[in-house]
């Protein structure tokens, strides 16, 4: 592995980790169950032509949140840097 992948997969953990312990906070918990009744909404609610489109939707919006959320979380991380390189407290 190049110290580029090393640094990617380094960044993917700590973004993997940071999702984890948010999921197990109560306004994570509380998130998620919102998302449970949302799904048996639908469940109830449309035919399974209308929740397969649904279900398509959400993954697509899932996937580019998180996308978005993860190419926030590395640029953060990277301004961080930038900062302490700035201030001197990193050379």
């Amino acid at each position: 592995m190049t110290n580029q992948a090393n640094f990617a997969f380094f960044l993917d953990q700590l973004y993997e980790n940071a999702v984890l312990s948010f999921r197990e906070t109560e306004e994570g918990r509380l998130w998620q169950e919102k998302r449970k009744q949302m799904e048996l909404a639908c469940d109830c609610m449309l035919t399974e032509e209308q929740m397969d489109f649904v279900t398509d939707c959400f993954d697509l919006l899932l996937q580019a949140d998180a996308q978005e959320a993860c190419y926030i979380y590395r640029k953060g991380i990277c301004d961080s840097v930038a900062i302490l390189k700035w201030l001197g407290v990193l050379a």
